[in-house]
């Protein structure tokens, strides 16, 4: 009802002009009937959320009843795609996939991960630093591909579904590295007295070694 009314049920600049834009222009329908979702689309998006439990692990029971209710309402011989976004842990796609969906041999499923900041999620879903596609087979995707990576700019990545599934996980951990660092180390500096904007536009200025790729090589195993 929210959505149809064009209120996000989230707080992000620019969704709600977005919303009502595709609900006026008929790009949006909301819907609590899955049955109507799976028969109209050819691109189902599965985007629920993967909370941990009390032991750390993760909660993907959501993904299970999203893939169980369309499993419910796909026709043998239908032609679909899935792409699956939640966070998960490599393996998670392939064996709920194989789990509910393995008879439906046209149905084609990928793991597209998002890379998107809270407060900034639009501006993000335009002008990304790249996409990634996970897939079992590659050549199924090209079409996909056009659909997803909606920003021809930056790099497209086409690798297998765990090294997918495992890319969203290095990005949230070393956002959260960053985030502690640098409460640590500014925090530091402001106790020493130090011009912390200064030392951080020193800091971030060096795009050699400070901020690159050169130092986050794995070693040999």
């Amino acid at each position: 009802d929210q959505v149809k009314a064009g209120r996000s049920p989230i707080v992000e600049p620019e969704i709600d002009q977005l919303l009502q834009e595709g609900l006026s222009n008929g790009l949006i329908i909301a819907t609590a009937d899955p049955g109507e979702v799976v028969k109209n689309a050819e691109l189902l998006i599965v985007c629920v959320g993967t909370p941990s439990k009390s032991n750390g692990e993760v909660n993907t029971s959501y993904i299970h009843n999203a893939v169980v209710e369309i499993a419910r309402f796909l026709n043998p011989g239908d032609k679909k795609f899935i792409a699956f976004r939640s966070t998960v842990p490599p393996g998670t796609t392939e064996a709920i996939c194989n789990q509910y969906l393995s008879e439906f041999t046209n149905v084609t499923t990928v793991f597209f991960p998002e890379f998107l900041r809270e407060g900034s999620a639009v501006k993000d879903f335009f002008e990304y630093g790249r996409c990634v596609i996970g897939c079992d087979s590659h050549s199924q995707i090209q079409r996909l591909a056009e659909v997803l990576h909606v920003c021809k700019e930056a790099p497209l990545f086409i690798t297998d579904l765990k090294t997918a599934e495992y890319s969203k996980y290095i990005d949230n951990s070393f956002h959260a590295l960053k985030v502690v660092f640098a409460n640590e180390i500014f925090g530091l500096a402001n106790d020493l007295g130090v011009n912390v904007e200064d030392a951080h536009k020193i800091f971030t200025a060096d795009n050699k070694l400070n901020i690159s790729s050169r130092y986050f090589k794995p070693g040999m195993p």
